[in-house]
């Protein structure tokens, strides 16, 4: 094997590191640099005459210089050695930059300890893991801002909030956001300091920055002056696009220039996107809760006249049943109940179309008070002999040992009125049962409807409590629009119960309510 020189070694070593992109440095326990390679000029913008004053110190952050001066003491003191390490780099320029560094501590000639290591640029996989980081977190949050808008309740609380969420979700300085109205582009809401204060309404067809910006259809940076401080503010303009085109315009406004970078103005178009379909969703919502009320307005103006001319008719109808009018046959006799059974029944029809009005319009509200089962039954059953059905099987009620307790009576009665009423209607041979008992251990309210009726075949079984809903078996037609057990059901979940049924066609149905009721005592 021909022997190389010690010398020739160093030369080659020195050659090498000279020629590697890695940084090579040496310094002593004081920070002072004693040698480095090309490459560290390169990374750090310093120069062969700079070196003979450079400290460590120097290019690290104070945080960053007092750890490594701990993890050099460690390993003279130790020998163990804690690397390799990122730490950040102050270049001469003063940039910023990231390195990854693994050195040991040796012996010089003269006894001393020496820290030699090389430093590996990771900044660019640095900058790349913080903006993934920042991507995520961005993402992250626009979700959250995205279902916050399209979760607010109404409008004007969705605008009071876009402004806000937007400089959150940006991190800039102001907000405004500004919606068409007719002909004018009027400012709908603000948030952060003043800015665009001279343009709180704009006629679209004028000339100016935000109809302009509205017209270009494409976002806008723009300068405009008014803060006072001298240094007028970048302003972003982003049109709002809806189905039918331009509902409006969102401003932000950052002094720093720097602020509305590329980056800062691609997510601003992604937020303005959600805002234009979370504004256009809110104005179909209220257009839709407009409409509903206008109908509930109608159902009850409607009801109310129908009512009046319909109690007119039962009225004159009892007076000629009872003879006040004078005598009737038999023929007249039996019109004039079919008469009265027919009114009667378009106006259980018309009861429920407003009770059902009010469950859908939030009106109608849980009154408690004393309930008392034994009492309440007597007056279901004046109700129930004025049904066009009545007296064709037995009605049997059993509520034994039932206390009286604290609910809402008159939801209860419309419950069982709607239940019996069902079953009076669907069962011609047999009984119809009504039980109730109390469940003191569940705090529970257990009411029992059973007929021996037609019942409801296993098809229609689950979609029997929807709304204009009736079983599909022909045997089943008798009148009525599909409102009664629907109402059951909305009523029995608005007061926290349940129901349920079991039915068998031929055999006939059992409904099963809970209801969460306390002892009046």
């Amino acid at each position: 094997m021909p022997f190389v020189a010690p010398a020739a070694i160093e030369r080659l070593w020195w050659e090498l590191l000279s020629n590697t992109g890695d940084v090579f440095y040496v310094h002593d326990l004081d920070g002072r640099l004693l040698a480095v390679n090309p490459a560290f000029y390169r990374e750090t913008g310093y120069s062969e005459a700079d070196l003979p004053r450079l400290n460590v110190r120097d290019l690290l952050s104070p945080d960053d210089y007092e750890a490594n001066a701990a993890r050099v003491a460690t390993a003279v003191s130790t020998g163990e050695v804690v690397y390799p390490i990122e730490m950040a780099v102050i270049r001469k320029d003063g940039s910023v930059g990231y390195a990854e560094f693994a050195a040991a501590v040796i012996t010089a000639e003269d006894g001393q300890p020496l820290v030699v290591g090389l430093a590996r640029d990771v900044t660019r996989r640095k900058l790349a893991d913080f903006e993934l980081r920042e991507a995520a977190a961005f993402q992250t949050t626009l979700v959250e801002v995205s279902l916050a808008l399209h979760s607010a309740p109404t409008l004007d609380a969705l605008l009071e909030m876009i402004c806000a969420q937007g400089r959150r979700l940006l991190g800039l300085s102001s907000a405004r956001l500004f919606l068409l109205h007719g002909d004018d582009l009027e400012l709908a809401a603000e948030d952060g300091p003043a800015f665009l204060d001279d343009l709180r309404r704009v006629a679209l067809k004028s000339s100016g920055i935000l109809s302009d910006a509205l017209r270009a259809g494409v976002p806008t940076v723009v300068s405009v002056s008014g803060d006072g401080s001298g240094a007028p503010p970048t302003t972003l303009l982003l049109p709002l696009s809806g189905r039918r085109g331009a509902i409006g315009l969102l401003a932000f406004s950052e002094p720093m220039t720097a602020g509305l970078d590329e980056r800062i103005r691609q997510r601003a178009e992604i937020y303005a996107m959600q805002v234009a379909v979370a504004v256009e969703n809110a104005r179909l919502l209220e257009d839709l809760r407009r409409a509903d009320r206008l109908k509930s307005d109608f159902l009850a103006s409607v009801s109310h006249d129908l009512r009046t001319p319909l109690n007119v008719i039962v009225g004159y109808t009892d007076l000629q049943l009872e003879g006040v009018l004078g005598t009737v046959n038999p023929e007249q006799d039996n019109a004039l109940r079919r008469v009265r059974a027919t009114a009667l029944s378009l106006a259980g029809l018309i009861n429920a179309t407003l009770d059902v009005n009010r469950l859908e319009a939030g009106r109608m509200l849980i009154e408690v008070a004393p309930l008392d089962l034994n009492a309440i039954w007597p007056e279901l059953l004046l109700q129930f002999e004025e049904h066009p059905d009545w007296g064709s099987v037995p009605l049997q009620w059993d509520a034994t040992d039932v206390p009286v307790l604290m609910g809402d009576p008159e939801k209860v009665k419309l419950i069982l009125r709607n239940l019996v009423g069902n079953a009076l209607k669907f069962t011609r041979t047999g009984a119809i049962t009504v039980t109730a008992h109390y469940d003191r251990t569940a705090r529970m309210l257990v009411l029992d409807v059973a007929d021996t009726g037609s019942g409801i075949s296993e098809t229609d079984l689950p979609h029997i409590f929807g709304m204009f809903r009736q079983g599909s078996d022909p045997s089943r037609a008798r009148g009525g629009v599909g409102l009664g057990l629907y109402l059951v059901k909305r009523v029995v979940e608005l007061l926290g119960g349940s129901i349920s049924v079991q039915s068998q066609l031929g055999v006939g149905s059992h409904f099963h309510v809970t209801l969460p009721a306390s002892p009046a005592s």
